[in-house]
């Protein structure tokens, strides 16, 4: 087994199943947060700022996902020559 083999393997069989997921985290997590917020609107106003917090972690992880995802798909296609392809990863299935 060469390396190009091995990293592929790796790629397809734990790598590109964790990115829609973690992907799919972030969005629950901003929609959460969001929620939380719009609760909290009405109620006590101390109440806001964590569910601020909880948003922007949220964007934090959708952003930090997508760009990750496209550096990997970046090298996949320069050090192992593949064509870098142009669609997002795919979104789970429930």
């Amino acid at each position: 087994m060469d390396l190009q083999t091995l990293i592929g393997t790796v790629y397809k069989s734990i790598i590109s199943p964790l990115f829609p997921i973690l992907i799919g985290l972030g969005f629950i997590g901003f929609f959460w947060g969001l929620a939380k917020y719009l609760f909290a609107m009405s109620g006590d106003a101390k109440d806001l700022g964590p569910a601020k917090q909880f948003m922007f972690w949220g964007v934090v992880t959708i952003t930090v996902m997508i760009s990750v995802w496209g550096l990997v798909q970046l090298l996949q296609g320069v050090f192992l020559g593949g064509v870098v392809p142009s669609a997002p990863p795919s979104i789970p299935k429930f």
